[in-house]
């Protein structure tokens, strides 16, 4: 397989009266007259580029999210969803999260993530009070998949049993995540 030309001013292939800068994977818009006494021509600087195109050379430069980060956002949305689905069920009924502790969950979710998104510009003490609403989250979810398992109601002389309904598993186990995440991002950015 052929290697491309590296970077430097060349020929432009649509003007012999000219030399266009190729940037070593493509051909940009710098031009400069093929002749010239002063020698070969040096890189377009800074001062070259437009200033869209220096923005955009900025964004495709910026460090790529951390994984602990991603995976906070993530166990937040999911933490989210969950407290908007079945927390209890007693045979064909059942209740929400937001009918009840669920609300906490919420908005306790909705703190994380923003929080996590304010500490992407510097400040871990965005960090802190994400994870205390995190441990919110998680043990609103701990103390009410307990109780929930726990509760029985008599009905025509029988016993029914409360189950555990699938949006509390999922708050319950995204808590813990994000608790996690966070926990891994406060120790990723040091002191």
């Amino acid at each position: 397989m052929t290697q491309p030309p590296p970077a430097g001013w060349y020929a432009d292939p649509g003007n012999a009266q000219q030399h266009r800068y190729w940037d070593g994977s493509a051909w940009t818009s710098h031009t400069a007259p093929a002749t010239g006494p002063e020698g070969p021509l040096p890189p377009p600087g800074p001062a070259d580029v437009p200033a869209a195109t220096a923005a955009s050379a900025e964004v495709a430069h910026r460090a790529p999210m951390p994984r602990p980060l991603i995976v906070a956002l993530a166990a937040a949305a999911a933490a989210f969803i969950g407290s908007l689905m079945p927390w209890v069920s007693i045979g064909i009924i059942s209740a929400n999260g937001t009918d009840g502790d669920g609300k906490i969950v919420l908005f306790g979710a909705l703190i994380s993530a923003g929080l996590l998104m304010a500490s992407t510009r510097g400040g871990r003490r965005y960090l802190i009070v994400g994870e205390i609403a995190a441990l919110i989250c998680l043990a609103t979810s701990l103390y009410d998949t307990i109780h929930v398992s726990q509760d029985h109601a008599e009905i025509f002389g029988g016993t029914i049993s409360a189950s555990v309904g699938s949006g509390l598993w999922l708050d319950l186990i995204a808590s813990a995540v994000l608790v996690g995440a966070i926990a891994q991002l406060w120790r990723s950015r040091g002191n």
